[in-house]
């Protein structure tokens, strides 16, 4: 047996170097987990309007939304908190119902009601500020109204001037009906009477919406 004392000064110092690289290969320090990734919150956001987007909603202002309406297939990118919304409002209506609300984004789809009562768009369009006003949040979405089928010329005609509007206010407009359409009507599957979208075409817009929604409250300035 050959002892290290009987080894030269250099194969001893080799030897020493091997032991120190095998012991460097057995040990390592423990590698801490990974911090969790951050979520991001969800934009919030409240909605007014009337049947199109309250739906069959038994409670909407209490965030019991029905499966017809388009709240309810949002992304988890955006959240609902509140707002108000009726079968059959006009925009006085809303005017007078609508509340406060402490949110992202104010998405406000108002209008096929005060047209079949032959209201004109000058009242529409003053009822639209006050509702914003009323609600109380900077950042505000107005919605193109979707198709009636028994009467396309005046939706067109109507979220044309809408559209004009919204951007001269400095607000977004979305036209979140362009996937329920074919030319001025409904596409087939998107709805049952040719004014109300299905649960297909609640769904299309909510993508849209949800998209816009994110898009626009995104920053939570202002």
């Amino acid at each position: 047996m050959v002892t290290l004392r009987g080894l030269p000064r250099r194969a001893v110092g080799a030897l020493a170097l091997v032991a120190v690289a095998l012991m460097c290969l057995t040990w390592s320090a423990p590698v801490a987990d990974p911090p969790p990734e951050a979520t991001a919150a969800p934009v919030t956001f409240a909605a007014v309007g009337d049947s199109l987007t309250n739906a069959n909603s038994d409670d909407f202002s209490r965030l019991d939304v029905g499966d017809l309406s388009w709240v309810r297939y949002v992304s988890p990118a955006v959240e609902f908190v509140g707002g108000w919304a009726r079968g059959g409002a006009q925009t006085p209506d809303m005017v007078v119902s609508a509340q406060p609300v402490r949110a992202d984004v104010l998405v406000v789809l108002a209008g096929t009601n005060d047209l079949a009562h032959g209201r004109s768009f000058a009242a529409i369009s003053r009822d639209l500020v006050a509702i914003t006003r009323k609600v109380g949040v900077a950042r505000v979405i107005v919605v193109a109204l979707p198709p009636r089928d028994s009467t396309p010329a005046t939706i067109t005609e109507f979220n044309r001037r809408l559209a004009v509007f919204v951007e001269g206010r400095g607000w977004t407009f979305v036209d979140a009906m362009e996937g329920l359409r074919s030319g001025e009507l409904y596409a087939a599957g998107m709805s049952r009477d040719g004014l109300h979208p299905d649960r297909a075409g609640a769904q299309v817009m909510a993508a849209a919406l949800s998209q816009a929604i994110a898009d626009v409250g995104g920053t939570r300035s202002g």
